[in-house]
């Protein structure tokens, strides 16, 4: 089995772990609309067994280290698991030099046999 990756799908999450701004393609990956994603906490659309992995990746880019690609199952509008590759790394900075917003890219695997 190879996996394949399909286009990069970039986002930005605030220092709450909210979704600062959508890709439209992130959106259409789950199903939503980039509006109604907005705001929303990324760890709402993570699968409850994956939330661990991924919350070690928000907080290694918050400790201002770029993450490995970690795989996850993301949840769609209509509750269908899409697996996804996530990597993480810090964005901006405050005047302390502390982390206070993260870049995402975001790949959807596909598996051919």
């Amino acid at each position: 089995m190879i996996r394949a990756h399909t286009c990069e799908q970039p986002f930005h999450l605030d220092r709450q772990g909210r979704i600062a701004s959508p890709a439209s393609s992130l959106a259409k990956l789950l199903g939503y609309k980039t509006k109604d994603m907005e705001g929303e906490r990324f760890d709402r659309y993570v699968t409850r067994e994956d939330g661990p992995v991924f919350l070690e990746a928000v907080l290694q880019a918050y400790r201002g280290r770029a993450t490995r690609r970690v795989c996850i199952d993301m949840i769609s509008q209509k509750n269908i698991n899409t697996e996804v590759d996530i990597r993480l790394e810090p964005e901006g900075y405050d005047v302390h030099g502390d982390v206070i917003s993260v870049k995402g890219t975001i790949c959807r695997c596909h598996e051919r046999f």
